[in-house]
């Protein structure tokens, strides 16, 4: 899922260890953390529709410090990490970075998600939807659109990872480490390998449906969610690395050899593993590693003498962003990528300072390739290749989107409303109801979290006294916990087929 007198969005993703939060209306919640000498915008909702009033919406908000001018100036948004069951953005693990980067000239911002049990590929879209925010008020925060990157550690470099390394494209397989491009249509070879592998029922017997990750109806969907520059020790869909992919900085010990490495060259990004030492550990030969201390000295890639690994990365960030920076690639929509007649393909760039030559013939686009100019219709399925080029800046790698004409998902149409209520004690009962050409198949994946975290076994239903009916499309029951659900609801054709998916918030009070 990137100066100085030009913006930049640096996605920071920062491991915190909390004690677990226990379901009670009194949880661990920091107060805001503002930089010094910025102009604060605390708490900002930038997910809006889905809170609910309780504690958990600030899984929904972010921290955003900017400068108190007009220039447009790079932007560093940090992420925390935690194992996706713990870790907030304001706990101070980042402080002294995100203080070290405003000072700089950065923008800065800080993220929080949603965490606990079964969250994917939510999260994922809301990262997406992240980055898209920034862009979208790229004009209050004096962001440059077209500079935007990633530094994650832990669980937050397998979110930003997860984001950087894909688009509306590839699928997500529930249960799966991995993400198959354009695996749906039917005559793509690899769609036998996906229906294979995601036809078998879960642990809990639910049938699994392919999805998106990237959300078929994006929030800011005028805006890109394109990554200019990554960094991330803890990193997913490593094999997934296309061209079109950012550049990718991470850590490796003295002779140690990065995962991305093979995928990253074949790929033919930037790459660059940062060898790292540390006078009390030992990561000789290791291929990554896992949350350094930021303050740790070691022999300054970039320069003279000793420097520490956060000024470090930052200086690979100005290296790449600032003074030889890469276009960041077209995204196109819409997102869904199966039509049924035609489809109006949209090319969404950066900023409109950005030029974009594609190719509809399966040919590799070049800069002599027709210039997009305005919205193409589709009556056959076609694969749409591109590449971006703004001035001053060396051209993206190309970009790949397959439309395909087929049976488009069912489109689930009610509830109408985001937010579902219920009291604990009090029977609830809610049905979903979807538009198709077919029987439709359905399931619920709802995220809840425990005082025991990842390490409690029961399902939803147990946890929640809520059961799914999935020939009925019906969620019932009698709560037995106030808590605050994101419920995924899938619609879909049959087993391992494309899934359309509305995400729900069920607000259950006493």
């Amino acid at each position: 899922m990137h100066r100085l007198s030009l913006a930049v969005i640096v996605t920071i993703t920062c491991l915190f260890a909390l004690p677990t939060l226990a379901q009670s209306d009194n949880p661990l919640v920091r107060p805001p953390k503002p930089i010094k000498g910025a102009k604060n915008d605390l708490d900002v909702l930038y997910l809006p529709g889905r809170e609910t009033g309780a504690w958990q919406d600030r899984w929904l908000k972010m921290n955003v410090a900017y400068h108190n001018d007009d220039k447009r100036r790079p932007c560093i948004m940090f992420v925390h990490g935690g194992g996706y069951g713990g870790g907030d953005k304001d706990t101070g693990f980042c402080g002294s970075a995100m203080q070290e980067a405003f000072d700089a000239g950065f923008v800065v911002a800080n993220l929080n998600y949603i965490l606990g049990r079964d969250i994917f590929p939510q999260v994922f879209h809301d990262y997406k939807a992240a980055v898209r925010f920034l862009r979208a008020n790229a004009e209050k925060y004096r962001i440059d659109p077209d500079r935007i990157g990633t530094w994650g550690f832990s669980a937050g470099g397998w979110l930003t990872s997860s984001g950087n390394f894909t688009n509306a494209g590839d699928l997500f397989v529930y249960g799966h480490k991995t993400a198959l491009s354009e695996s749906w249509a039917d005559d793509d070879p690899r769609g036998n390998q996906l229906r294979n592998r995601i036809v078998r029922p879960d642990k809990q017997g639910n049938v699994i449906f392919a999805q998106q990750m990237d959300a078929a109806e994006p929030r800011y969907g005028a805006y890109s969610a394109r990554i200019m520059a990554h960094q991330g020790d803890f990193n997913q869909f490593e094999k997934n690395i296309t061209p079109d992919a950012p550049a990718v900085h991470t850590y490796v010990g003295p002779g140690g050899v990065s995962k991305l490495d093979e995928s990253a060259k074949a790929a033919g990004i930037d790459f660059y593993p940062m060898v790292i030492t540390h006078p009390k550990k030992n990561w000789n030969n290791a291929h990554s590693v896992h949350v350094p201390p930021l303050n740790t000295e070691f022999d300054n890639p970039f320069g003279k003498g000793q420097t520490t690994i956060q000024s470090a990365v930052l200086a690979w960030f100005k290296t790449k962003l600032i003074d030889s920076p890469t276009t960041p690639a077209p995204e196109f929509r819409p997102n869904r990528r199966v039509f049924a007649d035609q489809v109006t393909v949209h090319a969404v760039t950066t900023s409109p300072g950005v030029k974009v030559h594609y190719t509809t013939d399966g040919s590799t686009p070049t800069l002599k390739s027709p210039v997009w100019t305005k919205p193409i219709k589709l009556n056959e399925t076609t694969v749409v290749k591109a590449l971006a080029v703004r001035d001053g800046m060396k051209p993206s790698g190309v970009t790949t989107a397959r439309f395909t004409k087929g049976a488009p998902p069912p489109n689930i149409v009610s509830p109408t409303q985001g937010v579902l209520k219920a009291k604990v004690g009090q029977p609830f009962k809610t049905s979903f109801r979807a538009t198709g050409s077919q029987p439709i198949h359905w399931r619920l994946i709802a995220h809840f979290r425990t005082d025991k975290g990842h390490r409690y076994k029961g399902t939803f239903a147990e946890f929640s006294g809520l059961t799914f009916d999935t020939k009925a499309a019906t969620l019932s029951g009698t709560p037995n916990h106030a808590d605050v659900y994101t419920l995924q609801v899938l619609a879909a054709y049959g087993p391992g087929k494309l899934a359309q998916k509305k995400t729900y918030v069920l607000h259950v009070t006493e």
